[in-house]
């Protein structure tokens, strides 16, 4: 696999670009993820289990951007977002079946 030279637009979990975890379709294949056009894509790696980190480059042949992994680790602002926005989230008590 070559070197991507091509200029990182913004880096970002996998729901800021539309992405689906689908658990429901885990297989052999990987962790799945499904893209906003639909197409499924499995990851293998135990690291991305739950979410996935990418980035956004622009393609600086053609000036389209695409997504791809981003290998390294989420700088600290991006893990405090993450963590942020999971201690805002409201779990609501179940009601008790009668």
């Amino acid at each position: 696999m070559g070197v991507v030279n091509d200029k990182v637009i913004r880096s970002g979990w996998h729901w800021q670009f539309g992405w689906l975890r689908r658990r429901e379709l885990d297989d052999d294949n990987g962790y799945c993820y499904e893209e906003p056009d639909g197409d499924l894509l499995y990851f293998r790696d135990c690291e991305n289990k739950n979410m996935v980190y990418l980035d956004q480059r622009l393609d600086h042949r053609t000036g389209s951007p695409y997504l791809c992994l981003n290998h390294a680790e989420p700088s600290e602002v991006d893990v405090r977002r993450l963590v942020n926005f999971f201690m805002k989230i409201k779990v609501h008590k179940r009601a008790k079946n009668r």
